[in-house]
């Protein structure tokens, strides 16, 4: 249950998949059409690029960006949409023949099980800066045995009304190498942070990020 609760918990912070299943079709177009850019092109994808599916992309990339769907640089581009973005972040996804940056660990989680692939996830410990590397087939820890012990940490006081999840919760969604330092972290504020083995946060990437796949 624990995943389960958690997973309810932050589509009520970051409502992406009902708010896609409420969208007019040519905002969901768009919108799918930049999420699958990170996986065909290692990028997000242009405003030209999306005029080119749609005449109205600018106004409709405006649109996702003020519900939180997008996030956008200065010029109205795309800059990125959960799980990915262009900004350079600790956290890195080897996927497709590409390499691309997450928002936050657990995004970092997600893809292989939303395109069912492989990835690989190139990272580091919040407390300790130790490289972290997961390889994952679809919802698969292939190397288990290496980070076995690994853990994900976040902390839910972190997410903010007056920014994106982006810049705020996302901020504090983390990789921590071991139970003992994950453990020590979350003894910090253990009443705002919460802590999953890392089977767990497959389980929790794979069902906040899935469904958005899943239209209807």
């Amino acid at each position: 249950m624990k995943v389960e609760n958690a997973i309810v918990r932050l589509k009520n912070i970051l409502p992406i998949k009902n708010t896609l299943d409420n969208m007019d079709i040519d905002s969901a177009t768009i919108y799918l059409a930049v999420v699958n850019s990170f996986y065909d092109r290692g990028r997000a994808a242009t405003l030209s690029e999306l005029e080119a599916i749609h005449s109205d992309a600018r106004d409709i990339v405006a649109k996702l960006g003020k519900q939180d769907m997008l996030t956008l640089d200065d010029s109205g581009e795309v800059k990125g949409c959960y799980p990915f973005t262009m900004e350079k972040r600790v956290h890195r996804i080897q996927l497709n023949g590409f390499e691309v940056h997450a928002m936050c660990a657990m995004d970092a989680l997600a893809p292989s099980s939303m395109f069912e692939c492989s990835s690989v996830i190139l990272s580091e410990c919040e407390v300790t800066a130790e490289p972290i590397r997961i390889e994952l087939n679809n919802q698969n820890i292939v190397n288990l045995d290496e980070v076995g012990d690994v853990h994900f940490g976040m902390n839910w006081m972190a997410a903010s009304s007056c920014c994106s999840c982006a810049d705020s919760l996302c901020t504090e969604m983390l990789f921590l190498k071991d139970q003992k330092t994950a453990t020590a972290w979350l003894n910090d504020d253990a009443e705002n942070r919460e802590i999953f083995t890392l089977p767990d946060a497959v389980k929790f990437a794979t069902g906040f990020f899935k469904p958005m796949m899943q239209q209807g």
